[in-house]
């Protein structure tokens, strides 16, 4: 397969969704074989690791409050709106039960034999890019309504916690690309800014992250409620985002404690031993 995805949504319709949910998938007494068939046919997440493309990634952060509270402004809004935020969160491909509605949304497939279809969102931002206008809303749900509004532009604006000296520019210019990913490595090359800017990584703001803007320690920003973000100035840049939780260095201080108490011990014991020889 040559498709790409980053996330993917199973939804129910017709208008609005009954279980969205990034990995809940339901059969009703069909053979093994037909359910694996199925589950690879309709890219059910994680099983795109095996056909080369993309799958969704950090699974256990989804278990976090904003999470909780996506789900429960999805499952209440209109089809059109509701793509709309998908595609703002990254989200490019959507699992259907039933045939969904028409709109922002364009089928691509579909398994009625299973049954389930599949759609592409029409307007989706990139896994990484840079914008130059800020909108700061701390209120989590006031942010998801923001993201779901057809006057909101996800490819040259971002939702933040806090405000930035950051002043829109509307002729605004950047490029960003991945140049390697990793589930605890991340690196991306952000060039020809013409002016301050915010890079926006669609990957889950979650506590362990650190930022590296050109080897100097960035920063993290909560972008668009779920993301991560770093403010950059003008020109180009190297960004690095590392997975180094307080738990890891904790845990090598520990190691490398207890190593170097087995180096002294062993030391002592050889010197001991020579000692006693000597003497």
């Amino acid at each position: 397969m040559l498709l790409y995805f980053t996330h993917e949504m199973v939804w129910g319709g017709p208008g609005r969704p009954f279980d969205l949910h990034p990995n809940a998938y339901a059969f009703t007494k069909r053979p093994f074989h037909e359910t694996v068939s199925s589950v690879y046919a309709t890219l059910i997440p994680n099983t795109g690791v095996f056909h080369g493309f993309d799958y969704m990634q950090e699974l256990d952060a989804l278990g976090t409050k904003p999470y909780h509270l996506f789900l429960k402004v999805a499952q209440k809004l209109p089809a059109e709106r509701l793509y709309l935020l998908l595609g703002s969160l990254n989200v490019k491909y959507v699992n259907s039960f039933r045939a969904l509605l028409g709109g922002a949304a364009t089928p691509i497939g579909s398994f009625p034999e299973y049954p389930a279809w599949l759609y592409r969102i029409n307007r989706v931002i990139p896994r990484t890019h840079v914008v130059s206008r800020m909108i700061v809303e701390e209120d989590p749900l006031r942010a998801l309504d923001r993201l779901s509004s057809a006057e909101f532009d996800p490819l040259t604006e971002v939702v933040l916690e806090q405000a930035l000296p950051l002043s829109a520019n509307k002729d605004f210019n950047s490029q960003a690309k991945l140049l390697r990913y990793t589930n605890h490595h991340v690196t991306i090359q952000a060039s020809s800014l013409n002016g301050p800017g915010i890079l926006v990584l669609a990957d889950t703001f979650y506590p362990g992250w650190r930022a590296y803007v050109d080897g100097k320690e960035g920063k993290i920003l909560r972008a668009n409620l779920f993301f991560r973000g770093v403010l950059l100035a003008p020109g180009n840049h190297r960004v690095v985002f590392r997975y180094e939780p307080a738990s890891f260095r904790y845990g090598l201080i520990v190691t490398l404690a207890s190593l170097l108490s087995l180096l002294i011990f062993f030391v002592k014991g050889r010197l001991a031993g020579r000692r006693s020889k000597s003497g």
